[in-house]
Parts: structure tokens; C-alpha cells; sequence
């Protein structure tokens, strides 16, 4: 099956006449002088939860390290990656 001249399909078939050409050329131009449209998602929500034992024991865990080497603290709090 051949395809019309002049036009974009028969360009992406691989013709690249001028009336192929310029067809794919007004349809490009027309792509990118589309409105961008991009839906606004609604804020999130934090999640409330309570803290099991597990949660509970290590804060208590940290904050005992935290008074006894106060630098542990800003080290944990940069995601306790070494310094570079």
C-alpha cells in the first residue's frame, strides 16, 4: 500500500520530498506551539501514626547518645555519611 505525498505518514514511511518535508515540518511547529497542560496534584497529606516500641526505643537510644556525644547528633542528622 503507497501512501500520499505531502503528508507526515508518508514522510515517517521514510520519503523526504519538499511536500513530505514541509508537512512534517507545519506538524512539528504545530507540536510545539501545543499548550502544556500538566495537572496540579493536591498537596499531601502527612500521615499520622503512633510510634510502636521499636520507634519509641530508638529515639530513646538516640537521644541518650546525643547527650553523651553531641557531635553524633549533627553526624546522624546529615544522614551520618562521612565527611568527604
Amino acid at each position: 500500500m503507497t501512501t500520499k505525498h505531502g503528508t507526515r505518514h508518508c514522510y515517517k514511511d521514510g520519503c523526504r520530498c519538499e511536500d513530505c518535508t514541509a508537512a512534517n515540518a507545519a506538524y512539528q511547529q504545530k507540536y510545539r506551539e501545543r499548550p502544556m497542560i500538566v495537572p496540579l496534584l493536591a498537596p499531601a497529606t502527612p500521615q499520622t501514626f503512633e510510634h510502636g516500641p521499636v520507634e519509641a526505643g530508638v529515639e530513646e537510644e538516640i537521644a541518650g547518645l546525643a547527650e553523651a556525644r553531641p557531635g553524633l547528633l549533627w553526624f546522624l542528622s546529615r544522614g551520618g555519611e562521612a565527611l568527604k
